[in-house]
């Protein structure tokens, strides 16, 4: 699923940064934290992807995270920092659908701290 959802964010534009773990995807975050927008499954190896949200919302506050699941508590997303449906994407996505999250969490996001590169979003 992680291949998928890099393919697709990349056909449309996107610079993403793929981490195989939320430890993998703190220390990529760690050596690069202009990251515009964090993508993460509940589902991870080492920690779920509310356990990485918490640790994210805890080093960088103003970070938007974007959760990918097919099955979660949605209690402890809305804990991680998931407010509402537009933070969740259900697998199998439906067409646009992740696209559409995308746009909407970095819409929605702070600026100050974040850039853009070479006028792509970064994403991890």
């Amino acid at each position: 699923m992680r291949e998928v959802t890099v393919t697709r964010l990349s056909e449309v534009g996107y610079t993403v940064r793929e981490a195989t773990s939320g430890l993998q995807a703190l220390a990529a975050l760690e050596a690069d934290p202009h990251v515009d927008l964090v993508v993460l499954d509940f589902a991870m190896p080492g920690m779920n992807g509310a356990e990485v949200a918490t640790e994210i919302r805890r080093r960088w506050q103003a970070m938007p995270v974007l959760f990918v699941t097919g099955f979660a508590d949605t209690a402890a997303l809305a804990d991680a920092g998931a407010n509402g449906a537009d933070a969740i994407v259900l697998k199998p996505f439906r067409k646009g659908e992740l696209e559409r999250k995308v746009a909407t969490a970095l819409g929605s996001r702070t600026t100050a701290g974040l850039r853009l590169v070479s006028d792509r979003t970064k994403i991890v």
